[in-house]
């Protein structure tokens, strides 16, 4: 199963966490800085720690040079799966 998803990154930041903020967003914290593509290979590492998955398995499909990406995973696990994996509620859509 293939699964997407958008997150914004903050590189150089003091400390490395994950959150969604109120609008929902996704949020990286990454320590190391956004230098010859040193902050990607840590979101990938980052992100398939948490998921305990290969890191061949999480691809930056969008976004290589920006700070809002779009990553393809490959993995058994649905996307609710995918954010109680990562520490993040799930949001209900009101109707």
């Amino acid at each position: 199963m293939i699964c997407m998803l958008t997150i914004r990154v903050s590189p150089g930041s003091r400390r490395q966490a994950i959150e969604r903020d109120r609008a929902g967003t996704i949020k990286v914290f990454l320590i190391q800085k956004a230098e010859h593509g040193a902050a990607n290979k840590a979101l990938v590492k980052y992100l398939s720690e948490m998921l305990k998955i290969p890191q061949a398995h999480i691809i930056i499909a969008q976004g290589l040079t920006a700070r809002t990406k779009l990553l393809k995973i490959t993995t058994d696990l649905s996307y609710n799966q995918i954010l109680m994996k990562l520490g993040l509620e799930v949001q209900h859509a009101l109707i």
